[in-house]
């Protein structure tokens, strides 16, 4: 397989459905530390999973259910792989930035606008010229997630841009 096709299928993967995802993926479980009593301080009810591929590892352990731990790191990591794989020129998003998280259509949404921020250098303004939404719009689509409002603020430090705000 030649770089470009394993990138575009590295880049695909935050669309697979949840199944074939985890047939790429090695999970771990441990015991998750903090609040949460006797069931969480005995219980590996943590979860870790690393995307084998891309060797991108997410964890989540802020619940006492397994399930919901396996659920919620499942989710970051196509994330993860949305705010990690790059597609240039950018991929451009034409429909509305309004999706739920939990629409599986969310990681190519935001893949699609890393991508055009990555593009722009994290220039919000120029980023929003590019998904021809307000700078106003983009900004509020990236503060609705904490983990995405994150991301972006690292790559602009990264950069030596101001964090927003």
């Amino acid at each position: 397989m030649s770089k470009i096709e394993n990138f575009i299928k590295e880049r695909n993967a935050c669309l697979l459905s949840d199944e074939l995802l985890l047939k790429q993926c090695k999970w771990d479980f441990f015991r998750s530390t903090g609040k949460g009593g006797q069931k969480k301080n005995k219980t590996d009810s943590a979860a870790r999973i690393t995307h084998i591929p891309t060797e991108i590892s997410t964890t989540a352990g802020n619940s006492r259910s397994k399930k919901e731990n396996q659920l919620k790191a499942l989710r970051s990591l196509k994330l993860q792989i949305a705010f990690n794989i790059r597609k240039i020129p950018p991929s451009i998003w034409k429909g509305s930035l309004n999706l739920n998280p939990s629409n599986p259509k969310y990681p190519l949404m935001v893949a699609s606008v890393f991508d055009c921020l990555a593009t722009s250098d994290f220039a919000v303004g120029k980023a929003a010229l590019i998904l021809n939404i307000s700078t106003g719009q983009l900004i509020k689509f990236l503060k609705k997630n904490t983990q995405i409002w994150q991301e972006v603020n690292e790559k602009r430090k990264l950069l030596n841009l101001k964090a927003l705000i």
